[in-house]
């Protein structure tokens, strides 16, 4: 994503000091909303062709003819990804779609739930993708398959384009939108910018994208990436188109990071390689960057589904116990205390 340098104090924005560095933390400004609303956001954030089906449509219709020539064509190789380029932009704009697309894939060594696991860890991405992301936080679990992000780029082209933020929804979106094969998983980020607070030090962007992981093999994901963004504010076009094509290079990132992750996994004893794997499941489920979603301005709700989701990582941490025949009673007593902790605040 395009880039912010710093947050800027603002009513709905708190600021976290650890360790000298100051992280941005939302508020959460959409827990008033109705259930009515929020299953609006969920299916529709803006406009009908920004809404998830829209996206994943017209998104998806460039994932599925990647190799068409007619359609898609090579911008770039660079560090194990291909960049493309649509060619009928017009067509693209007359479906709604924005300004500045780029279509990519890539190769990644490790199974596609894994690849997916890490993909929708919306609040760790700051973590590992350094190409694009200076902060990124899950502000709201709007269903078991949505989740209100936001994100926070870092500046492109040596400063010439500045920071921007974004807001979208990420869907864990069917299928058959795209129709991909069995065993694949899609997901669809649509724009919504107007659901977070503007901050006076970024510029705020749309953005849409879509994120298809397909099995090669048992132990092999086959990535294709769209993305259409209108980052807003004076810019040359010619700088935009190339700080565009570095966006899809997040494949590479994130190739190297969970493939590092695995081979890291592998080299532990098995006790400790399953307590590895339980961390990673555990942040997929109820974490966002070390934060949980119920911090400090949680509602029941978010209070209920956090305790529904530790009961489930505790039933998992048994299990895996009981199949691998190690001790993990330290980290069942972990989750017991934080499951205790949500009952004194319901």
């Amino acid at each position: 994503m395009f880039g912010l340098t710093q947050v800027a104090r603002r009513p709905a924005v708190a600021l976290a000091v650890a360790g000298g560095a100051s992280a941005c933390m939302l508020r959460n400004t959409y827990l008033d909303k109705s259930e009515q609303e929020q299953g609006a956001l969920c299916q529709a954030p803006n406009a009908p062709q920004s809404g998830m089906k829209g996206v994943a449509q017209r998104l998806g219709a460039y994932v599925q003819n990647i190799e068409d020539p007619d359609k898609i064509t090579l911008r770039a190789n660079k560090l194990g990804v291909k960049v493309y380029d649509v060619v009928d932009q017009a067509a693209h704009k007359a479906a709604g779609g924005l300004p500045v697309v780029r279509v990519a894939q890539a190769l990644i060594k490790a199974p596609v739930d894994d690849v997916a696991l890490c993909w929708w860890q919306a609040g760790r991405r700051k973590e590992w993708d350094s190409v694009n992301t200076s902060d990124s936080q899950l502000v709201r679990s709007l269903a078991p398959d949505a989740r209100l992000v936001y994100m926070q780029g870092k500046p492109k082209r040596g400063g010439m384009i500045s920071s921007r933020d974004f807001c979208y929804v990420s869907h864990k979106a069917p299928l058959e939108l795209v129709g991909a094969k069995p065993g694949s998983t899609l997901f669809v980020q649509a724009n919504a910018a107007n659901e977070v607070p503007l901050n006076n030090a970024s510029t705020r962007g749309d953005v849409n994208s879509v994120l298809l992981l397909v099995p090669v093999d048992p132990i092999t994901t086959r990535a294709y990436y769209a993305i259409e963004m209108d980052v807003k504010g004076w810019l040359p076009v010619k700088v935009v188109k190339a700080a565009a094509d570095e966006i899809p290079l997040t494949l590479a990132v994130l190739r190297d990071h969970i493939e590092k992750e695995l081979s890291e996994e592998a080299s532990l004893s098995p006790e400790a390689a399953a307590k590895h794997a339980v961390h990673r499941r555990e942040d997929s489920e109820g974490k966002s960057g070390g934060e949980s979603i119920a911090g400090a301005w949680a509602t029941r709700e978010d209070l209920l589904e956090t305790k529904k989701l530790l009961e489930k990582q505790l039933k998992k941490v048994s299990a895996d116990e009981r199949k691998m025949g190690i001790d993990l009673s330290e980290l069942r007593k972990h989750i017991k205390e934080e499951i205790a902790e949500v009952d004194r605040r319901l």
